[in-house]
């Protein structure tokens, strides 16, 4: 587990920008409205979009730190 938290910070110290963290923060607030979902009737009615931002941060940050070459000194 530990060579695993290594590597990731690893990858996204050569990968991340700036831009790259706020949307990392994004990500989790939307993943944590999904779970939580504090207000079902809100997240019913736009649920369609909050899924679609969901998964394509996600699938951003599985490119960003799996199938991007690191940047090379």
């Amino acid at each position: 587990m530990r060579t695993l938290i290594s590597y990731m910070s690893r990858r996204m110290k050569e990968n991340f920008t700036f831009w790259d963290y706020g949307f990392l923060k994004t990500y989790g607030f939307l993943a944590g409205l999904l779970v939580g979902a504090f207000f079902p009737l809100v997240i019913k009615e736009v649920a369609w979009f909050i899924v679609a931002l969901f998964l394509i941060l996600l699938f951003r940050y599985v490119y960003l730190l799996f199938l991007e070459r690191g940047k090379e000194e």
